[in-house]
Parts: structure tokens; C-alpha cells; sequence
């Protein structure tokens, strides 16, 4: 079922970063309310993947810390939306547990540094700060 939403927003051109962002959460919030928590959270760890392959770093940050917040509610028994109710799943299963965390990680830690004469300092800094949380957050998830 996440496989749809991916498909949709890789479909959509490079350019319509915000549009895909948009239905990625849509569907995230969609599969939590169906009480579908892995479909929810790979709809996430797949969309910061498509969103880190496209350079799209903040919108990849975004998606990322999200799913952060989605597994540590999991580990609280919550409900993908926040309003209680368990979270199922698994940490290592396969639906972005530590392993999606990783993967994730690990993509952000692949992509190529701004450089050049035209790469502005303060993109190249913001682009940092927003990964630096994203890992700081999925540091903590990983010491409760």
C-alpha cells in the first residue's frame, strides 16, 4: 500500500518537492488513523529516502524526525496520531525501526557537499543544522 504513495510522489517532477512532501504526510496520518502503524512509518522512511536521492535535504529532515516521533510514541504504546491507543510493530522489523533509522543516516552521510563558488555558506550551514537534529533526535530514540 506505501509502494502507491512512493510511486505517486517519484512521479511527480523534481520541482514539486512541497506537493510530494504534502502527500507523503497525508498518507503517513491516513495509515496511522487506519491503524496501519507499518505502512505508516515506511511511508516515511521511504519518502526521506526518495527526498534524500533527489537532494531535497529539508524535506528529507523533515520526513526523518517524523518518524523519529513516530517510533518513540510506538515505544510509548501510542498511536501513530498522538491520542494513546498501541503503536505495534516492531523496532527491528523491517518498518522503520532503528534499521530504517540507519538507512536514513547513512543516506544523509552520502550525499555529496555543496561546493563551489556558488554553494552559499549559509545553505551549506542550514543544510547541517537540519541533519545534525535529525541525528541528535534519533540518537535519543536510541537511549530511552
Amino acid at each position: 500500500m506505501s509502494a502507491k504513495v512512493i510511486e505517486r510522489v517519484s512521479a511527480l517532477d523534481a520541482g514539486a518537492s512541497y506537493e510530494g512532501l504534502q502527500m507523503l504526510k497525508t498518507a503517513f496520518y491516513r495509515f496511522g488513523a487506519r491503524k496501519q502503524p507499518r505502512e505508516a512509518r515506511a511511508v516515511l522512511l521511504e519518502g526521506a529516502l526518495l527526498m534524500l536521492r533527489r537532494g531535497e535535504v529539508t524535506c528529507a529532515t523533515e520526513l526523518g524526525r517524523m518518524l523519529v516521533d513516530a517510533l518513540s510514541r510506538q515505544e510509548e504504546g501510542e498511536a501513530i496520531g498522538g491520542s494513546g491507543g498501541g503503536g505495534g510493530g516492531g523496532e527491528g522489523d523491517g518498518d522503520g525501526g532503528a534499521e530504517g533509522l540507519c538507512s536514513v543516516l547513512a543516506a544523509f552521510a552520502a550525499l555529496p557537499a555543496p561546493a563551489g563558488p556558488r554553494a552559499p555558506a549559509a545553505a551549506v550551514d542550514a543544510q547541517v543544522d537540519e541533519v545534525g537534529r535529525f541525528a541528535m533526535e534519533a540518537v535519543r530514540l536510541a537511549h530511552k
